[in-house]
């Protein structure tokens, strides 16, 4: 319950700086407070369209949330893992719904970066990548989904990119395929 309520407060005092600083106004502060439903219960996310996993990079714990997300999860909910090492493919393994699980790697620290890698693995379907895309949009991020897997020696080459490439988006902004760039 500690490490719950921990995390409530900093959702809750990073909205309070955005508060403080203008970006953000009280009433939009309280909305969206109120839409936090902090629970312990992995039954609580039964009724979820999109569920986010978070968890410690460790294959054995993914694969126990994953196993269990599983057999709570609506028909057609997407499952996604927040890993940026692990293999996506091995935690689709975990379940019995492989086209919908997805990796959807939010950069690091995640209430200020805008960038998402939308991970796709062998089974993933289209709809749960454009899903994956189109709340990513949503919630005023880029979405990007890499074209190849990388292999686990190129996966710790790609943070240290991704983590100089997300340096530049909050001052410079990135575009995608669809933007049209005036140069």
């Amino acid at each position: 319950r500690d490490a719950l309520d921990r995390g409530v407060g900093v959702i809750r005092k990073n909205y309070e700086s955005q508060l403080s600083k203008g970006k953000l106004d009280q009433a939009a502060f309280q909305k969206r407070m109120a839409l936090l439903t902090p629970t312990l219960q992995f039954e609580d996310l039964g009724k979820a369209d999109l569920i986010i996993e978070a968890v410690f990079e460790d294959i054995a714990v993914k694969e126990q949330v994953f196993r269990k997300l599983d057999t709570i999860a609506r028909p057609g909910a997407i499952l996604a893992t927040n890993t940026s090492t692990l293999d996506v493919n091995q935690i689709a393994g975990f379940t019995r719904r492989p086209a919908d699980v997805l990796g959807m790697h939010f950069f690091s620290p995640a209430n200020v970066m805008r960038l998402v890698e939308v991970v796709r693995g062998r089974a993933s379907s289209r709809d749960a990548i454009a899903t994956a895309h189109a709340v990513a949009k949503r919630i005023g991020k880029i979405a990007f989904t890499p074209q190849a897997e990388l292999s686990a020696a190129d996966k710790s080459k790609r943070i240290h990119a991704e983590r100089l490439i997300s340096s530049y988006v909050p001052r410079f902004g990135v575009s995608t395929a669809g933007d049209k760039v005036d140069i």
